[in-house]
């Protein structure tokens, strides 16, 4: 298959071009005669008519219908997992970072207090 966006070759079955992630338009399929007796979603007819379930009547339209062979059914959107565990590993980075950044100011301030009663204290008390 050709994507009509980027012009690149992939394979049948896509629903999204695995290049520039542009939807593929996939045309709709003849169902075999077995599956169409099966089926039990909504169909639509050649006359534009939408009929649910399964067909068990025999139509004129059914009178001329040719075997097809069964093709792959595209599969969806294709998901990309890699991104999500650095994104996760990058958010969570931050949200330390933050913590720090935001406590640091804090701790430095409690230190020199700290250090400060020190130095007094051994001034004075020695």
């Amino acid at each position: 298959m050709i994507c009509k966006f980027c012009q690149r070759e992939f394979e049948d079955g896509l629903s999204e071009c695995p290049y520039c992630h542009c939807v593929v338009e996939v045309e709709p399929q003849t169902l075999t005669r077995d599956e169409r007796d099966t089926f039990a979603g909504v169909t639509i007819e050649q006359d534009g008519t939408e009929r649910e379930g399964a067909r068990p009547e025999q139509t004129e339209a059914d009178a001329g219908y040719t075997e097809e062979t069964e093709q792959e059914q595209p599969q969806g959107l294709h998901v990309f997992h890699i991104g999500s565990s650095l994104l996760w590993l990058g958010l969570i980075l931050l949200f330390i970072l933050g913590l720090i950044l935001t406590f640091l100011p804090a701790f430095i301030v409690i230190a020199a207090v700290i250090s400060l009663v020190v130095f007094v204290g051994r001034l004075f008390l020695s």
